[in-house]
């Protein structure tokens, strides 16, 4: 099978077989750090590559109707952080219709703090998941 695969196709499938030998809690997780930190494999980038050095004008812009940039990133945060507390143990807070409540961006200071929140609380995001589907595995998921 590999001997006619081109290169991509060869990342792919041994990326495959990585993940074929790694434990439930491990792929998960490093899918999560992928997304959101560090990763290039499963978007081309991540969303902190994309977000860390934006500047806050760009961010807060709407184009054609759609949301912005700052407005989504509140978004994604906003269940990032919900489902953290949820495998922390506490109780689901979250709603969808609170999820783009965001409060308006209005300057660099604002958006970096959103910035560091969303990064900050992604990294928690993986550790708790981690932690939660470690303690939930089974040996017939291992």
């Amino acid at each position: 099978m590999l001997e006619t695969a081109d290169n991509n196709q060869k990342l792919v499938i041994l990326e495959l077989i990585k993940l074929r030998d790694m434990e439930l809690s491990t792929q998960l997780t490093s899918r999560l750090k992928e997304v959101f930190l560090e990763g290039k494999w499963v978007l081309g980038t991540n969303f902190k590559e994309q977000i860390s050095n934006l500047d806050w004008k760009d961010a807060i812009k709407n184009m054609n109707g759609l949301n912005s940039i700052a407005e989504i990133t509140f978004h994604i945060h906003y269940y990032v952080s919900g489902i953290s507390r949820v495998l922390e143990g506490y109780s689901l807070e979250i709603r969808d219709q609170f999820s783009f409540d965001a409060p308006p961006i209005q300057s660099k200071q604002e958006w970096d703090e959103l910035v560091n929140l969303f990064c900050t609380d992604s990294e928690k995001l993986i550790t708790v998941s981690y932690t939660h589907l470690r303690a939930h595995e089974t040996p017939e998921h291992l």
